[in-house]
């Protein structure tokens, strides 16, 4: 489950801080663990904690764990990635202990699970990136997900926005614009920084995952694809374009941008 900002949150040469830094992964062949294989990790709700220097994980019907942010005499590991469009990358990481590898076995019923945290020095093929699949940024827009939702012939009224919102794992959420008008954009800044838009992103079968629930289901990616002609693309992607120490997005601020 995402970790929602409400205030403002700083930013880092890899995209939001913290952001996409952790991964689970089989201890036992050192391969990545996703949603599309392991749906129930979008129960897994993570929460950090800057002043007390924790990350903080909750599961349904389980104990809370926390561990430190700073991991002192970790043990270095090598962890591949494997998932669409990124398979094959290797990244190295640290090892965050025995008690949240514990934890998320019980959690996810599967044994010899680890959680590895991708080091600073750590880059991807494509660049200084986080264990995100192709950018730094992924901005979706509420007024979009609204459009598209009355196109979706089995989702009434109730479905809440927010949970469908969710599915698309957007780590931008923007607002007070009209729908579709971000697939236009060429660059935009939010503050005092800048950001160039880098295109769309092609969905996969991820958002059809209910974040809140880990039940899978067709839409709405069969709904896009058929709104769209046969792409299914939604939400864009953003590269930021300079970074300078330090740096931060605050809720609510404008957003301007160049068409």
């Amino acid at each position: 489950a995402p970790m929602i900002v409400f205030d403002e949150w700083k930013l880092s040469p890899k995209g939001l801080k913290y952001d996409r830094e952790w991964m689970i992964v089989n201890g036992n062949n050192g391969t990545a663990l996703t949603q599309k294989h392991e749906p129930k990790m979008c129960l897994i709700k993570p929460y950090i904690n800057e002043d007390k220097n924790i990350l903080r994980l909750e599961f349904p019907q389980k104990e809370i764990l926390e561990i430190p942010l700073n991991i002192e005499n970790a043990l270095k590991v090598e962890a591949s990635i494997c998932e669409t469009k990124i398979c094959g990358d290797r990244i190295m990481g640290y090892d965050c202990g025995d008690s949240v590898a514990n934890w998320l076995s019980d959690v996810l019923h599967i044994d010899g699970l680890r959680l590895i945290r991708q080091s600073e020095e750590s880059e991807r093929k494509n660049g200084n990136l986080a264990l995100a699949n192709q950018a730094q940024f992924l901005l979706i827009s509420e007024p979009s997900v609204k459009w598209l939702m009355q196109y979706v012939e089995e989702w009434d009224i109730e479905e809440s926005v927010d949970n469908i919102i969710d599915r698309f794992r957007g780590n931008l959420i923007i607002d007070n614009v009209n729908e579709l008008a971000e697939n236009k954009w060429k660059s935009l800044k939010i503050g005092g920084n800048e950001f160039q838009v880098q295109g769309p992103c092609t969905r996969c079968q991820m958002i059809c995952i209910d974040q809140h629930t880990g039940e899978k289901t067709t839409e709405p990616l069969r709904t896009i694809g058929k709104v769209f002609q046969g792409k299914t693309r939604f939400g864009i992607y953003l590269k930021l374009d300079n970074f300078d120490m330090p740096q931060a997005l605050k809720c609510n601020e404008n957003i301007f941008y160049t068409q």
